[in-house]
């Protein structure tokens, strides 16, 4: 099988306050990059593994680079955003605005208090249009690029199984689905209920949500893309996958 050019992604958030989490999500693409590295190369750039003399000088300019230069870049949220990240989001932005990528997924954590830089985060992000979600655990952003790059990737066969991802026939156990909404909230799971029907749907709305669609025009996206999008992931579209998508949208990409 031949192996494409591949694609890079960028994870931009607070230093201090997301290390962790950084550190996880890009261990966690690099995983995956594994498990498909026939079909699709992936690289992943976060501060912690930049050059030397990057990270000592903390040139933005090259930081901003690696933004340019990205087919998909993740932004983590949480107390407040800081100046670098905010200036990031902007470059990938004003990419996508010229080039048509990269993809930006900004992600917010859920917390209580009050966070006068986030509200103007979700202010900047609505006057542009562009979708955010929210999160309590990381196996939430973990699906959303699960989806993003599966859907990137051809000849890689991929469902769910047992309450587990599968890829290819194998477990893929780096994404622990009863810590992601779509599927911890689902009581047709426990009755029997085809669990793939929901991650076909979730396929289709990572298509939408990536080609910047919110909330308020989700449907009209739905019915106008319908074929195409269905063709693309070779499911069939009905008014049960549009229900489905408009509920994911108006419970879990929040746009007011």
């Amino acid at each position: 099988m031949s192996r494409d050019s591949g694609i890079k992604v960028f994870i931009g958030s607070s230093i201090v306050e997301f290390e962790s989490e950084r550190q996880s999500v890009y261990n966690f693409i690099n995983r995956l990059g594994t498990r498909i590295s026939d079909y699709l190369g992936i690289k992943v750039f976060i501060c912690e593994n930049a050059d030397g003399a990057m990270a000592i000088t903390r040139t933005q300019d090259e930081y901003n680079e690696k933004v340019k230069n990205s087919q998909i870049t993740l932004f983590l949220v949480g107390s407040r955003i800081g100046d670098y990240t905010l200036e990031e989001l902007n470059v990938a932005y004003d990419a996508y605005k010229k080039n048509g990528e990269p993809r930006i997924y900004v992600f917010i954590k859920s917390m209580e208090g009050e966070r006068p830089t986030v509200d103007k985060l979700k202010e900047w992000l609505e006057e542009r249009q562009l979708p955010y979600g929210t999160f309590t655990n990381l196996d939430t952003i973990k699906f959303q690029i699960f989806l993003d790059i599966l859907c990137r990737t051809q000849g890689v066969q991929a469902e769910v199984r047992g309450g587990k991802c599968v890829i290819n026939g194998k477990n893929f156990s780096e994404i622990k689905l009863n810590n992601v909404a779509e599927f911890a909230l689902s009581g047709a799971l426990e009755e029997g209920g085809d669990p793939n029907h929901i991650f076909r749907t979730c396929r289709v709305v990572s298509q939408i949500y990536s080609q910047g669609v919110t909330a308020q025009n989700a449907e009209e996206f739905c019915k106008s893309h319908s074929t195409s999008v269905a063709e693309c992931l070779k499911i069939p579209y009905d008014e049960q996958n549009l229900a489905v998508a408009q509920t994911y949208f108006n419970e879990f990409i929040v746009q007011n």
